[in-house]
């Protein structure tokens, strides 16, 4: 089922991480997403391709898998962002404390080495992990 659940609940921050890369003048990083992008297609491919066949050999009733692997993707999102949540909650937002400041000074560095040409402008995107 993995390429009927994580693979396919990735396509729309995927899309969202090109639009942003190439819209911000990072090209290679917009090329790497669309062969990742491209990359997760076959696989899901794979899985529609192969599925009902791998459970018809199985004996295995697998009529529904769509919609039981829609179900799964909602119940992982889900959590993913109650996790997140939690997390960003216990986030230091302060400055002085040793990892705010590391990661401060972390951003900096990416963002004077490889700037996004847009990066002010970027929308807010979806909370789907990568």
């Amino acid at each position: 089922m993995i390429g009927m659940v994580a693979e396919t609940g990735h396509f729309v921050v995927k899309n969202e991480g090109y639009v942003d890369f190439k819209e911000g003048q990072d090209f290679e990083s917009a090329e790497m997403m669309l062969f990742d992008i491209i990359d997760e297609t076959a696989h899901v491919q794979y899985a529609h391709n192969w599925l009902d066949k791998l459970a018809a050999h199985a004996g295995v009733d697998n009529s529904d898998y769509r919609e039981r692997a829609a179900k799964v993707r909602e119940e992982y999102q889900a959590n993913a962002i109650k996790l997140a949540g939690e997390l960003d909650r216990k986030l230091s937002r302060t400055p002085g404390d040793p990892t705010f400041d590391f990661y401060q000074d972390l951003l900096g560095r990416i963002r004077a080495a490889c700037p996004l040409a847009n990066a002010a402008t970027c929308p807010p995107r979806s909370p789907k992990p990568m």
